[in-house]
C-alpha cells in the first residue's frame, strides 16, 4: 500500500481535529467557532498548494532561475536547441507573450509560472527533438524540470501559437494567385500553376491503444504508425493548406477527395485557368494535374512533360523534408493516442509546426537540411479517368510543348 504524502496526512489530521473539537471541545460556542474557523483556514491553505514541502531541486525558483537561464542562453545554443536564430525566437516570444494561457486561472494560487521566454524555449526544444523516449529525459536533465512540467510548457505554447493559425496558414487570394501564376510561368513554363499537393507521413512514437484501431495508423509501405497529412505548398515553400484528420493507412487520393478543396475547387481557384500539380497517386482533375503514367507516360512528349511537371511540383517534396528536418518530433510525435482528445492534441502539435514553418519562411530564417527527391507513388488501383479532366491535362501539356518549340502534329489529343 502506497504511503500517504505529507499533504494528505496534514489534511487527514485536520479532519480528525475538527471531529474532536465538536465532540470534546469547550462548552463556549464562540471558542468552538473560532477553533473551527482556524482549522478550515489552514485546510484551505494546504489545499491551495500542490506540495506541502517540495525538494529544493524541484521548487520554482522564480526570478533567480530565469536570470540563470538568461545568462546561460546564447545565439549558438538557440540554433542548436530551437533550430532558429535569436531574432526568430524573439519574434515568436513577442507573438505569444500576451496569450491568456500564461496567466494562472486562480489569482490566489501561490505558484507562479516561469517566464514565457523560458517556456517557449522548452517547447521549441521539444518540437525540434527527434521525439524518441530519451528526448524528454534530456530536456528534463538540461533544465532541471520534471516531465509533467515539460508537457505543460509545450501544451501552453502550442495553444498560444495556434491562436495565430489564420495569420500564417492562408490560401492566397486572387491577386496573390495571379503573382504565383506569373512566377510559375516564368520559372517552370506553366501559367496558372498555383501550388503542389502531396501526402507525407507524420509519425507517432508508439502505436495507439487497441480501442483506437491501431492497425489503421500503420503506413502500409513505411511500416510505421502515424498520420497521412496532405500539404498544399506554394512556390515559396509555404504550406497554404493542410489536412491532419486521417490515419497513415488512408491513401492520398482518399484524403484529397474528402477535402473541401476537391469538393468545391472553384472556391479556391479560377475555373479552367488555375490548377495544382500532384503526383502519380492522384487521378486527373480539371484542377489537379498529375504526370502521365503507363503507356502514355512512355511517349517521348509525355516524358518531357512529366520531367517539367516534376520540377514544378518538387517544391512540396522539399517542404515535406524541410519541416520534418527542422521539427524532428514530426517523425515521432511523443503523444500516446488513447482517446479522441489525444488525436486532437496531435493535430494541434502538427498545426503549430506548420505555423512556425511558414513564419520562419517569412522571416527568411533558413536551416541546414538535405532536400529529398520527388517520389512518384503509383496508385494502389486504377482509377476511372474523367474525360474533361483528361482533356484539361492534355491542354496543359500541349500549351507547355508549344511554348518550348514542339511540333504537335501527330500527337493524339
Amino acid at each position: 500500500m502506497p504511503q500517504k504524502s505529507e499533504r494528505a496526512k496534514a489534511l487527514s489530521d485536520l479532519y480528525h481535529m475538527r471531529k474532536r473539537i465538536l465532540i470534546e471541545g469547550p462548552s463556549d460556542s464562540d471558542e468552538v467557532d473560532e477553533a473551527m474557523r482556524e482549522n478550515l483556514e489552514l485546510q484551505r491553505t494546504i489545499e491551495s498548494r500542490r506540495y506541502l514541502s517540495r525538494p529544493a531541486e524541484y521548487r520554482n525558483k522564480g526570478g533567480n532561475a530565469d536570470l540563470d537561464f538568461q545568462t546561460w542562453i546564447n545565439d549558438r545554443r538557440i540554433v542548436v536547441f530551437c533550430h532558429m536564430s535569436r531574432r526568430s525566437l524573439d519574434y515568436f516570444y513577442g507573438l505569444i507573450r500576451s496569450s491568456r494561457v500564461f496567466v494562472n486561472p486562480s489569482a490566489l494560487s501561490p505558484s507562479q509560472q516561469r517566464s514565457v521566454y523560458f517556456q517557449l524555449f522548452v517547447c521549441l526544444t521539444n518540437l525540434t527533438s527527434d521525439g524518441d523516449g530519451g528526448c524528454i529525459d534530456r530536456i528534463a536533465e538540461l533544465f532541471n524540470i520534471g516531465h509533467g512540467t515539460i508537457s505543460n510548457y509545450t501544451q501552453r505554447c502550442i495553444e498560444a501559437i495556434n491562436e495565430h493559425a489564420d495569420e500564417f496558414i492562408v490560401w492566397p487570394n486572387a491577386v496573390e494567385r495571379a503573382k504565383l501564376s506569373a512566377m510559375a510561368d516564368a520559372k517552370y513554363g506553366f501559367p496558372g500553376f498555383i501550388a503542389s499537393c502531396d501526402g507525407t507521413l507524420i509519425g507517432l512514437r508508439r502505436a495507439p491503444v487497441f480501442s483506437q484501431f491501431p492497425e489503421t495508423y500503420c503506413h502500409p509501405r513505411h511500416k510505421h504508425y502515424g498520420f497521412n497529412v496532405l500539404f498544399w505548398v506554394d512556390h515559396h515553400g509555404s504550406i497554404i493548406r493542410f489536412t491532419c484528420n486521417y490515419p497513415a493507412s488512408a491513401s492520398d487520393q482518399t484524403i484529397f477527395d474528402a477535402s473541401s478543396f476537391a469538393r468545391n475547387p472553384w472556391r479556391f481557384l479560377k475555373e479552367q485557368e488555375e490548377y495544382i500539380f500532384v503526383d502519380l497517386g492522384f487521378k486527373k482533375e480539371t484542377f489537379a494535374v498529375p504526370p502521365y503514367k503507363g503507356k502514355e507516360g512512355k511517349l517521348k512528349w509525355n516524358r518531357r512533360f512529366n520531367k517539367a511537371q516534376r520540377i514544378g511540383r518538387v517544391k512540396v517534396e522539399h517542404c515535406n523534408g524541410v519541416i520534418k528536418a527542422r521539427f524532428g518530433s514530426l517523425n515521432n510525435i511523443p503523444i500516446d493516442i488513447r482517446c479522441d482528445d489525444d488525436h486532437e492534441r496531435c493535430a494541434d502539435w502538427i498545426r503549430a509546426c506548420v505555423i512556425l514553418h511558414n513564419a520562419l519562411i517569412q522571416l527568411r530564417d533558413e536551416y541546414d537540411y538535405e532536400l529529398p527527391d520527388a517520389e512518384d507513388d503509383e496508385p494502389e488501383h486504377e482509377v476511372q479517368e474523367n474525360v474533361s479532366a483528361k482533356m484539361f491535362v492534355n491542354a496543359v501539356r500541349d500549351r507547355w510543348l508549344l511554348a518550348n518549340g514542339w511540333n504537335l502534329n501527330g500527337i493524339i489529343q
